[in-house]
């Protein structure tokens, strides 16, 4: 999208510096909103020490909003200053600035998971989380690589691996809310574990959705994902196996 985009400017040198600099901040947000992830996600499984890892989360998290918005007044500049040819990428950079910033939400309400219930995840469901924790680590790097060089192919696949990654939450959330089990308070704790772990994988499909859709279609990638079909089941078992 942005490709287009850049050679229907009526400036491309002088746009590309403005824009190549907010790109640029815009990286380095999801680079801090994968540290956060990291942290609260291992916080969780108890990887690490919850208190230990809290003061570096809370700043990445001030950190990540003071960037959004940043970002977003350097684009009214530009935007000001460049006109309507730089219009439809402004708008496209406004709106996948929330979905980063959102990550770091998401990374606090991880951690706040953690404090409010205090059951260490054991057995075979801290195994499920820390492999679609390792999953997600690895689309937000994949995710941060194809925006940095607007890869159509790359993007389209990350997409589908995002979709397959909510699925697969989705399937373990829908079972801990239908299963009657010993311990319900456990059971909810882990259903709002996969629930954060999915809305982070969701806001990664939105980023990369910028890639590869117009404005007006922006986060909406069903049809990309039915055409380029994966195998959903991350984890290839039921939670109870």
């Amino acid at each position: 999208m942005f490709k287009w985009l850049y050679s229907s400017s009526t400036s491309a040198a002088t746009m590309n510096a403005g824009m190549k600099n907010i790109r640029s901040q815009f990286c380095e947000l999801l680079d801090a909103s994968r540290r956060a992830f990291q942290l609260a996600a291992d916080a969780y499984l108890r990887y690490a020490d919850p208190e230990a890892v809290r003061t570096e989360l809370f700043a990445l998290d001030k950190s990540i909003n003071k960037s959004e918005r940043t970002i977003r007044k350097e684009l009214v500049i530009h935007t000001t200053v460049h006109g309507a040819a730089d219009f439809d990428q402004s708008l496209i950079m406004m709106s996948i600035v929330k979905d980063g910033e959102r990550l770091g939400d998401i990374a606090k309400n991880i951690y706040d998971l953690t404090v409010s219930a205090p059951d260490v995840p054991e057995g075979i469901t801290k195994g499920k989380l820390e492999m679609v924790k390792n999953a997600i680590l690895a689309l937000i790097d994949h995710c941060r690589h194809i925006f940095d060089a607007q890869d159509e192919k790359m993007a389209t696949e990350l997409i589908c691996q995002a979709a397959a990654i909510e699925d697969t939450c989705d399937q373990q959330i829908q079972w801990f809310l239908s299963e009657k089990t010993d311990n319900e308070r456990v059971d909810v704790a882990y259903a709002l574990a996969f629930r954060y772990f999915k809305r982070y994988a969701s806001h990664v499909r939105n980023i990369a959705s910028s890639i590869v859709q117009p404005v007006h279609k922006l986060d909406f990638t069903s049809k990309i994902v039915k055409n380029n079909p994966l195998n959903n089941d991350l984890l290839n078992e039921s939670p109870k196996e």
